[in-house]
């Protein structure tokens, strides 16, 4: 008797110790804040960038499907999810009916995710919140942070099909504590409306260009421009104090952005 208590607690301590080294995606309060970039590549109005929030509260809104406990994603109905602490993984459900593992957190370096057969290139670690978190890098650029979720957002749409737009986590909080902001960005929240992409707005010539580009119609209390791909990541920032021209020679071809304060501009690099 003495000797299966004492297995018995042993057993006890190994799977602590185990669920102690993950750190789940969905415990406590959690907060993620999404860039969306709703890109066209027609003459026009430029791309809108807008912010979405979405949120996790531990004992709220889980709902029981087919047997199992899944957690609601509070944001515009996007469907639930369901985490394994012990298997390190990550169910998505949508609103079809339809369960992808999203992530898996089980991997090592050269395994594949189920979605897409993603490779996993490398295995780091980091110092988040007091707490060491692994990261794994994907060998299509995305991010994976235990704890926190991937680069690409929380749900990862552009992998699960979603099309129209790009998705970026630009900041995570966990208990209402920022944990996690996008090095590309200076900020939790970017927002650009219809009306002011439409209306009043910022000129770039030539467009299509080689090497030079310029500025036109810039207010007079703008001073900074950020050059920006497709995705709205952050390639250059630049000062026209200095100059007034913005050299784009060293860019791939392709389509870019202009972004002036709140004015967002799209040309095209021949």
């Amino acid at each position: 008797m003495k000797k299966i208590t004492f297995l018995t607690l042993i057993s006890i301590w190994c799977l602590n110790a185990v669920s102690q080294d993950y750190h789940p995606l969905f415990k406590g309060s959690k907060d993620w804040n999404i860039l969306a970039s709703e890109c066209s590549f027609d003459p026009g109005p430029p791309s809108i960038f807008h912010t979405e929030e979405f949120s996790f509260r531990e004992g709220e809104n889980d709902t029981i499907i087919n047997f199992e406990t899944y957690y609601a994603i509070l944001a515009n109905g996007y469907g639930y999810v369901r985490e394994d602490t012990i298997e390190k993984k990550v169910w998505f459900l949508n609103n079809f009916d339809t369960e992808v593992l999203l992530y898996d957190f089980s991997l090592g370096i050269g395994d594949t995710t189920e979605l897409l057969g993603l490779v996993v290139d490398t295995i780091t670690e980091e110092v988040i919140n007091q707490t060491t978190r692994k990261k794994y890098w994907l060998s299509n650029g995305e991010v994976w942070i235990e704890g926190i979720g991937s680069s690409l957002g929380i749900l990862r749409r552009n992998m699960i099909g979603w099309v129209g737009a790009t998705f970026w986590l630009l900041c995570a909080y966990e208990n209402e504590e920022l944990v996690y902001q996008n090095p590309d960005y200076n900020t939790c929240y970017i927002q650009t409306s219809v009306k002011e992409v439409e209306g009043e707005t910022i000129s770039i010539y030539p467009n299509p260009a080689k090497e030079t580009v310029y500025i036109k119609n810039l207010p007079n209390k703008i001073n900074t421009v950020e050059v920006c791909d497709i995705t709205g990541k952050v390639l250059r920032i630049v000062d026209l104090n200095k100059t007034e021209s913005i050299n784009i020679s060293n860019l791939k071809q392709g389509v870019y952005f202009i972004k002036a304060g709140r004015f967002v501009q799209k040309f095209i690099k021949q």
